[in-house]
């Protein structure tokens, strides 16, 4: 296959070379106080003992619903108290309504924000949102400010809380953990970049989105496109992430002597060439099919 893709390879079938490197087993969680751990343990076991690795100073959580009194958002605020308190993690929860948040919004700084907006809406997966939550969310969207969802149906609020309470941390300008990876001693400058496409439940468009991770897998930007609906990435829209992803991992960058991990979601169609891989990021680097 890679003879009939690359350029430059040679015609005779290339050998494939399996091995069990066990990369798992090499790599380390970093957490609040100091604390490591193996990357097998259990992360929430580790965040009750050891807290997130960073929090912001006067970390928000608006927790909002169109009806502030409905006793969902009140359990759900009590959930979430709950695990910030299990979790060492110090900040505020402040409940309001939709109605009220746009007057918020002209007071908040997308910069320099530590506020997440948690928004409560009805439904489970797959139910599409309401007119007004569109409308909120496109709000908040316009405003470059960062939110949540959260199911008010939902019947497991407790571990719902918990398993948000990381990705708000993040959201907010935190860091939940960090990996200690088994880079090698010449590439411990290697970013990371993801690539998936993602089909809607109905319509006839695909979501292509990209995002780019330092080498201690701290998400440092995200990237995304609609196309019309196909598991292999339009060449102007790939191209288009490529160099988003280029640039964003040279701002990021301290030394010119940089490479990328690629960790393309799916088999690597043959109609996304790894010549424009190559060409676009213009860095040495290392392509993953994640079947």
């Amino acid at each position: 296959m890679l003879a009939t893709v690359v350029n430059r390879f040679p015609g005779e079938p290339i050998p494939v070379n399996t091995s069990r490197v066990l990369l798992h087993k090499k790599t380390n969680l970093r957490l609040g106080q100091g604390a490591t751990a193996p990357s097998g343990s259990s992360l929430g076991t580790l965040l009750y003992r050891h807290g997130f690795l960073s929090v912001p100073e006067q970390f928000t959580i608006i927790l909002c619903g169109e009806d502030d009194t409905s006793p969902a958002i009140s359990r759900y605020h009590a959930e979430m108290a709950d695990a910030m308190r299990r979790s060492h993690c110090k900040g505020n929860i402040q409940v309001m309504k939709w109605a009220d948040i746009t007057a918020r919004l002209a007071n908040v700084c997308p910069v320099k924000s530590c506020v997440v907006f948690l928004m409560g809406v009805h439904g489970r997966i797959g139910t599409p949102l309401s007119k007004n939550a569109i409308d909120m969310l496109s709000e908040l969207d316009r405003h470059a400010l960062p939110y949540r969802l959260f199911s008010l149906d939902n019947a497991s609020m407790r571990w719902s809380a918990f398993d948000q309470l990381g990705s708000l941390v993040q959201a907010a300008g935190g860091i939940p953990y960090a990996l200690t990876l088994p880079w090698p001693p010449n590439r411990q400058n290697t970013f990371l970049l993801g690539i998936d496409v993602g089909h809607p439940l109905h319509g006839n468009e695909s979501w292509v989105a990209m995002s780019v991770l330092d080498h201690q897998g701290l998400l440092l930007g995200t990237w995304r496109r609609c196309q019309k609906r196909n598991e292999t990435i339009h060449p102007k829209i790939l191209q288009l992430g490529l160099k988003w992803a280029h640039n964003r991992i040279l701002a990021s960058a301290n030394t010119s002597d940089t490479g990328v991990l690629v960790l393309r979601d799916g088999r690597l169609p043959p109609g996304e060439p790894i010549a424009t891989y190559r060409n676009t990021l213009k860095m040495p680097l290392t392509m993953v099919e994640v079947d």
